[in-house]
Parts: C-alpha cells; structure tokens; sequence
C-alpha cells in the first residue's frame, strides 16, 4: 500500500508472486506413464474386438503389464492366474482366511503377510461376478498407472461376460422352449428330439430322469418371487455347468423341472441332489429348496408320468428328508399317481375333521409323526418347548379321540397327513 500525501489518494500495488518451478522431469515422467496407459487402453479394446475368450486376455494382459494377475471367484478362489508359485498359493491362502464371502464393490488394495493384492471387481447386471487382480511383492508400490489399467482389465472382463451371458440366456430359452414342446407333445418322435438336442449340445443316453425343484423363502414376509427364481436358476445352471452336463430347465409353480439326459443311478449324479442343496444353503441362505426325482425311463411317452412322480415326490419330502425319489415313496407314490383325488381328500378330511382347521396343530401332527414321535426334533421345528408340544399333542388327542401310542393309529395318520401334502391343500 503507497500514499501520496498530496493528492491525499490511497492506490494499490500488487504483491509480485515468486516464479513457478516447473519439475520438467516430473512432467516428461507423468506424459510417459499416460502414453503407456493409452497404449495398453488401445491393445485391450483390440482384444475385446478379436478376442471373447478371457483367459487369453488376461495373458495378454499379463504380457502387456508385466504383472501377475489372477483371477477369483466370489470365495476367493482362483480361477485363473497367470503363474503358478508358491507366493501365489501363499496370497491365496491369506486372502481367502481374511476376506471370505466378502464382496467388494469397488478397486481396493490388500495388504496381506506376504505381499499386497490390487484387487478389482468384474460386474454383470450391477452384480460382483468374479475379481481380477495384480500381486505385489512386500516392499512393491502400487502406481496410479497400474490402477488405471486394472480398472480398465476389470471393465472389459465385464463386457466378456456380459456378452457371453447373452449368448447363454439365448440358448438357454431355445432350450426352455424346446422342453415346453416335449410337455405338450409336440415332438414325440425320439429321434426328433435327439436332433433337436444335439444343435443344443445336449446329448442323452439310452435313458432320461425329471428332477422337480421347488423353492421358498425362509422368511415367509419375503415376496419377490421373480428374484428367487433367477437365483435358484442360476444355481441350477451353475451346478449342472460343473457337472459337464446341459439339461433342459422350465418353470413350473413354484419350482422349475429339470429333464435331466442321464440315469439317475448315474455315477456322475451320485449325491448330486444333496451337493445341490447345500450350494443353495451357502451362496442363497435366505432360499429353501426341495428336490423330486422321477423313475428313470427311455421313451417320451413316459415325459408326463415322469413330471407327475417329480412333483408327487417333491410333496412328499420334508424338512428332514428334503430330497426324495418317486421310487423310495412306496405305495403311497402309487396310490397318489390315481386321478381319485377327490376320493383320497374326502377320506383325509373325514378323519381328520376336528383338528383340519387348527393349522399349528397339524403341523404338530406331521413333524411329530414324520419324526418317529421325537418331541425334541417335533419341538425345534415347531419353534417350541417340549412341554408345548406335548400340551398340543394332549389336545389333538382329545379332539380325534385317539391313542397316538398305537403304531396302527400313527401310520394312518402319518400317510393322511403325506397325502393332504402332496394335494397341496392349505392346512400343511
């Protein structure tokens, strides 16, 4: 600030700002690394163009970059990499201890014992699909290029992906529809279908099974049936895709029918429905499932027959026993497969018309009776205590007028009760 004392006036002079010191060195370096970076952008939309198979991208990747990178599953397991070493089993044993069932839904660095892990998610339909990664040694730093080209790997994975799901849903409703021209004949010529399925790459051996899979939410409040049903679809695809077998998949109620292109005493199938619900208890808790196997049979004019005894099966099974075969039902899968169903409800209704409109006290019934008169068992899956239970069991005694000791009495009640089941009528 200057005053002039004879105009009496005060003026302004600005204040001169000290040159700048321009880093030449640091600039060249900085417009190096985005040449590079631009330089691998262009390769990898090359390779999106000429190449939809991941795994080559990922060793271009890896030749490009000159670092390993891998490949995880949602349980962080490997699914690709690009070497394999002993640290690499090392960061995979380390990830997978602390970061289990974790999604991450954004590009993160790990820093883990032996190293670090630069970690990125692949997106499909907004959801964490797999994750791409870079390892670092202990003392290695994580440049901004390199999360760059990460972000950039991550994102045409996603477009990989995305485009395949296309082709995959594609060919999965070419096969949906396929199976609805089996259901309501259509196609009954075996040689026909066997043409049909070999442009879909299904092959079926001499014989054919029907798997029925029902599903429900835990938590009854839940009512967003459209998401259930692409989940538990996805896991039957997922499933039957580690299997190394294509199987044709409709929806039916509340489930979906699987024609299955095998025997079900099929080594490859041994165990295979109780795999398959422990897979959904891991990846889909909030989701209950059941499954209902059919004969095995090797003409398509059983189609239908085989549909039934899945679904009767399905009815059948409980929280105990959640998968059942047609075959293990007896003579009740015989007696339920008549057309009398008008007859089998009236005498179902007839015997159990005192206790029919208490819906807690037939599934009291049912669980004690299907459990072979455990009450602890009957008591957990009721949500009681055993004195509850045996308070309620006091009560349809009373109201039936019966003596549940007596095996005569506790068989025809038990099949009674199976019978309503597989009817589908709303008290069980």
């Amino acid at each position: 600030m200057n005053f002039d004392l004879e105009k009496n006036l005060t003026t302004f002079i600005p204040m001169q700002k000290p040159k700048q010191q321009i880093d030449v060195n640091k600039m060249v370096k900085e417009n190096l690394q985005l040449k590079n970076v631009i330089t691998i952008y262009n390769k990898l939309n090359e390779m999106l163009v000429n190449k939809q198979n991941l795994i080559e991208i990922l060793k271009e990747c890896n030749r490009l970059v000159g670092r390993e990178i891998a490949l995880f599953d949602l349980e962080g397991d490997l699914c690709y990499s690009s070497s394999q070493s002993a640290l690499l089993e090392k960061f995979i044993l380390e990830y997978k201890k602390k970061y289990a069932n974790w999604k991450f839904r954004e590009i993160r660095k790990i820093s883990l014992d032996s190293g670090g892990i630069l970690i990125s998610p692949i997106m499909v339909d907004q959801e964490v699909f797999q994750y791409c990664g870079f390892f670092y040694h202990k003392d290695e730093i994580i440049t901004e290029e390199e999360k760059m080209i990460l972000e950039r790997i991550s994102t045409i994975c996603s477009i990989v992906l995305i485009n395949k799901k296309a082709m995959f849903d594609a060919n999965e409703r070419m096969k949906a529809v396929l199976f609805e021209k089996l259901i309501i004949g259509e196609i009954t010529d075996y040689k026909e279908l066997l043409r049909e399925l070999k442009l879909l790459n299904i092959y079926v051996q001499e014989s054919y099974h029907i798997a029925y899979i029902s599903f429900n939410y835990k938590d009854k409040s839940s009512d967003d049936n459209l998401q259930m049903f692409v989940k538990v679809y996805r896991e039957i695809v997922t499933f039957f895709k580690k299997l190394n077998l294509e199987v044709l998949i409709v929806q039916r109620g509340q489930g979906v029918l699987c024609f299955v292109p095998i025997s079900f005493d099929d080594p490859l199938l041994d165990g295979a429905p109780e795999k398959f619900l422990h897979s959904i208890d891991k990846y889909q808790d909030s989701i209950i499932c059941r499954v209902g196997i059919s004969s095995t049979t090797n003409t398509l004019e059983c189609l239908n027959q085989s549909i039934k005894e899945a679904i009767i099966a399905e009815r059948v099974s409980t929280s105990n026993e959640t998968v059942m075969q047609f075959g293990d039902i007896g003579i009740l899968g015989a007696l339920l497969y008549t057309e009398h169903h008008q007859l089998l409800r009236s005498i179902v209704e007839r015997d159990l018309l005192e206790i029919l409109p208490e819906e807690d006290l037939m599934h009291t019934l049912y669980y004690f009776l299907d459990n072979g008169g455990n009450l602890e068992k009957t008591a957990k899956l009721t949500n009681l205590s055993v004195g509850g239970v045996r308070y309620r069991l006091q009560n349809i005694k009373e109201l039936l007028q019966i003596d549940l000791r007596c095996p005569k009495i506790r068989f025809q009640l038990l099949l009674n009760l199976k019978v309503l089941k597989v009817l589908n009528l709303p008290a069980i």
